[in-house]
């Protein structure tokens, strides 16, 4: 499966990152860590029936925004960091679509560590300072275009 391929990659890309000194000293690097998780529940909810189409369609165009090198962000540039922007645009998202979905369905499907909801929102409460009110603006933009 090329998903299961870059979320692994996506994985040791950013452990390797954040034991490195520049992820070690980077203040986000706690949210960072969290990209693979992030990924890996939008594409376990894009199974589940519970999940409206309209919103595997919000999903869709988060998982493209994750792997398209084209994006705020890109990671090709500043590296694993760039992740921030897809983190954040995931979250809003997800977080958006617990207004349709029972948050359940969420926990059920998370891989990571924690409470899925508590970490969604924590997220969001994080992603303006972590990516600035313009850049943050333009990423929620994003999700109004999907």
């Amino acid at each position: 499966m090329e998903n299961e391929g870059f979320y692994k990659s996506l994985r040791r890309r950013i452990r390797a990152w954040a034991v490195s000194d520049r992820g070690r000293e980077n203040p986000w690097v706690s949210v960072i860590m969290l990209a693979p998780d992030v990924f890996h529940l939008l594409i376990r909810l894009m199974a589940r029936p519970e999940v409206q189409v309209a919103q595997k369609i919000k999903l869709a165009g988060v998982i493209a925004y994750y792997i398209s090198p084209l994006d705020l962000l890109p990671e090709a540039i500043v590296g694993p960091f760039g992740y921030a922007d897809d983190i954040a645009l995931a979250a809003w998202a997800l977080c958006g679509m617990l207004n349709h979905v029972d948050e359940q369905v969420l926990r059920a499907e998370w891989a990571g560590e924690g409470d899925v909801i508590a970490t969604l929102r924590n997220i969001t409460l994080k992603a303006e300072a972590m990516l600035g009110k313009r850049l943050s603006g333009q990423v929620k933009g994003r999700l109004t275009d999907m």
